[in-house]
């Protein structure tokens, strides 16, 4: 075990990739048929060191199934992240003044996209809640750049546009 040790220790791997071999390695001495390890001379090594391949298995087993949990977990995260990060921008998005409503509304009409003047307190607020998004830093005139409605906007006012225009005078 030792020589094994002193094998390793030059090469420098990651944690991953070293786990990743040992895996490998102790999959193939544990699961080969006996006589193919006879034909490689591997029989003997593999009967004195069977309790150390079996242990080096069930660590590197242990390792990837806590990395697979750990993944799903993370991605249950993220979804449940992005429904809460939803759930807020439609709440702001609802809680508009009607001026700027109004502003949201014709950038839909006008195709997702338009000129807004970037000195306006409505531009600025749209921009900061992530309602709009600068489509461009080019300006038309000296204030006034292209505006796009952000994608999860346009999905929610395909589906609610008379719901976010009640109340609109």
């Amino acid at each position: 075990m030792e020589k094994f040790l002193q094998f390793l220790s030059p090469l420098k791997l990651p944690a991953e990739i070293l786990l990743g071999m040992i895996f490998t390695v102790t999959m193939f001495l544990s699961f080969i048929p006996q006589a193919f390890l006879s034909k490689l001379a591997l029989s003997n090594f593999v009967k004195e060191h069977q309790f150390y391949i079996s242990l080096l298995l069930i660590i590197s087993i242990s390792y990837y199934l806590v990395q697979i949990l750990k993944n799903i977990f993370l991605w249950g995260k993220n979804k449940y992240n992005m429904y809460s990060l939803r759930k807020i921008n439609i709440e702001n998005l609802e809680k508009l003044a009607s001026k700027t409503k109004l502003i949201v509304h014709d950038l839909y009409k006008n195709g997702n996209t338009g000129y807004l003047a970037i000195n306006e307190p409505d531009t600025g607020l749209l921009e900061a809640l992530h309602i709009i998004c600068r489509a461009s830093n080019l300006s038309v005139g000296a204030t006034t750049f292209g505006y796009f409605l952000q994608p999860w906007v346009v999905e929610y006012l395909n589906q609610n546009q008379e719901k976010f225009l009640d109340g609109i005078k």
